[in-house]
């Protein structure tokens, strides 16, 4: 099935202003008294960590870049920030002496669930109108288009 290209033009236009909204000045206020100084792409290697934790395994600076998408030089340097920032520390892999593995310190895993608990307060005050099968299907529809562009980067 082919797209119509006014419509893929919306939807890239859509994709762009979500992608920009974190950047808009009441979002940003919603997190003045949350590490407010600390900046998106710091945030991001948090949220990152915290997420591949889950996992089990080790979080190298590597798998940051990878889960972000970013080069790993990137990373590395925002990595660093978040541990002067004291929200992750280094060590050495217990699996391979060359890696560092990361982990969260006390600080970083309390930002990372204030910072959480502010992301789904905006969503839920942009969502208070939608009904919840409207909420359900745009949740299934944004995931499908996830799965889809990761498949097309994998």
């Amino acid at each position: 099935m082919s797209v119509e290209q006014a419509r893929l033009q919306e939807l890239g236009d859509v994709l762009v202003r979500l992608r920009n909204y974190p950047r808009g000045p009441r979002y940003r206020a919603r997190f003045a008294d949350a590490g407010g100084d600390i900046s998106l792409a710091v945030r991001g290697v948090v949220r990152a960590i915290e997420l591949l934790t889950h996992h089990g395994s080790e979080v190298s600076v590597g798998d940051v870049a990878n889960q972000l998408a970013i080069e790993p030089s990137s990373a590395s340097r925002q990595v660093d920030l978040a541990v002067r920032h004291g929200l992750v520390t280094k060590t050495s892999s217990a699996d391979d002496a060359r890696r560092l593995a990361l982990h969260m310190t006390d600080r970083g895993r309390e930002l990372a669930a204030l910072w959480q608990q502010r992301r789904e307060e905006h969503l839920a005050a942009a969502l208070a109108g939608w009904s919840d099968e409207d909420v359900a299907a745009l949740q299934r529809l944004a995931a499908r288009l996830a799965d889809d562009i990761d498949a097309l980067e994998g």
